[in-house]
């Protein structure tokens, strides 16, 4: 999409699509940070795409707000990420002074269920 709607600043959000890929680059995944599109054709040329790219199956947005709305950003989430075949979803919030290894992932119980369910070993 264009700029991140609700976020502080469309700056802000890029640096935390990054910190977010970098932190998950350096736990082993193939994390890259999705760009932000100036213009609406441009968005709608890339598709429907996580803030954040690398976890299979996972939809990762990002929300770099003030005050932390983590129902309504995940719902907005879930229905991107359901619009384009995604059946995880996970919200990253950022916590103002923390590092990134300390910002919140959230995600439904259900969504839990399904992460688990995939990284356990087979019996």
């Amino acid at each position: 999409m264009t700029t991140p709607t609700g976020n502080q600043s469309r700056r802000l959000n890029e640096s935390l699509r990054s910190l977010t890929a970098y932190y998950l680059s350096s736990e082993g995944f193939d994390a890259e940070p999705s760009p932000i599109h100036s213009k609406i054709s441009t968005a709608l040329d890339a598709g429907l795409v996580p803030d954040v790219t690398g976890i299979p199956g996972v939809w990762v947005d990002v929300s770099a707000r003030g005050n932390h709305r983590l129902s309504v950003d995940l719902d907005s989430a879930r229905a991107t990420a359901a619009l384009a075949g995604y059946p995880v979803t996970a919200l990253v919030q950022s916590r103002g002074g923390r590092g990134i290894d300390e910002a919140y992932a959230v995600l439904t119980l259900g969504d839990l269920v399904k992460l688990a369910r995939s990284a356990a070993p087979a019996p």
